[in-house]
């Protein structure tokens, strides 16, 4: 049986091709650092590549969300907290002026500072959000919650929920609304302050002390709803972080490749492509004579 030199030519043609092939997959590997770069290298594990890293975005995309809710619920602690030291402030008054050794010149002072405080319990009930949202408007965040008129306070938010999501399936409220909380707190410093303005000791001692003392509970209510949510949005963080990196190492064992192992590749399939060329260089030489003898 005769071989003719077109039939020699497409061999060798293609087994310098398919060597060659294998030699720029084996570069492509090492300069890369991956395995899979088209579906064709592997369609089954690039699916599952890409839905790996789809849904470790997606879950990437509630601890963002979950981020901007601890910084939400930070700024909110801190509000109460100083409204906290304001109420502290006010009943530490109260009490001290409701002593029959008080002087009323000392309650007018007290009177003027409880007016102070006042002010600042309003500037803490338009807090705002490292992003500029107001804080305790409810899902009024575009403008100030609370307002100061000629007949008390305003409240101008609602108290419609902010909420989060946290997963695929929860959702967190992360929001404190203003009202009846900053409302209640600043109506009682009010009360206080024209008692002690009128020297009604009795006044003092029967309704605003225990006023004051009311609103202390709501404001330690509601940081101990914001210490509870904090340590929601931490665990449910803390578990998106878990899944976020087994997704993630779970496409890298598909997608990525054995450094040592991907070198020791390229060398063996260098080494084929130069024996292909090498041959074929030799095949080539031979002339149709020598088919012949």
């Amino acid at each position: 049986m005769r071989i003719s030199t077109s039939y020699l030519y497409e061999s060798y043609t293609r087994d310098i091709q398919t060597s060659q092939a294998r030699y720029v997959q084996a570069q492509q590997r090492v300069s890369t650092g991956k395995q899979l770069t088209n579906f064709s290298d592997d369609p089954g594990a690039m699916r599952s590549v890409l839905n790996m890293k789809g849904l470790s975005s997606q879950i990437s995309q509630y601890s963002q969300n979950l981020s901007k809710a601890t910084s939400f619920l930070g700024f909110s602690e801190n509000a109460l907290a100083d409204t906290n030291t304001v109420l502290n402030r006010a009943y530490s008054l109260a009490v001290q002026s409701a002593n029959t050794a008080t002087t009323q010149e000392q309650r007018l002072a007290m009177a003027s500072e409880v007016g102070d405080l006042q002010t600042k319990l309003i500037q803490l009930a338009n807090g705002k959000s490292a992003t500029g949202d107001f804080l305790f408007g409810g899902q009024v965040t575009d403008r100030p919650p609370v307002t100061v008129t000629p007949t008390g306070i305003a409240y101008n938010g609602d108290t419609n929920p902010i909420t989060v999501e946290a997963s695929a399936t929860d959702a967190v409220q992360i929001n404190t609304p203003g009202s009846p909380l900053f409302t209640d707190a600043y109506n009682r410093l009010d009360s206080l302050k024209r008692a002690l303005e009128a020297g009604s000791t009795s006044q003092i001692a029967d309704v605003s002390i225990g006023e004051l003392q009311s609103s202390q509970r709501q404001v330690n209510l509601a940081r101990g709803t914001i210490g509870a949510r904090s340590n929601q949005i931490k665990d449910l963080k803390t578990q998106n972080d878990r899944r976020v990196a087994d997704l993630t190492n779970r496409a890298s064992d598909l997608e990525d490749v054995d450094a040592a192992q991907a070198i020791m590749d390229l060398k063996t399939a260098e080494t084929t492509y130069q024996a292909a060329l090498q041959v074929a260089s030799q095949g080539f030489k031979l002339s149709l004579m020598d088919f012949i003898r």
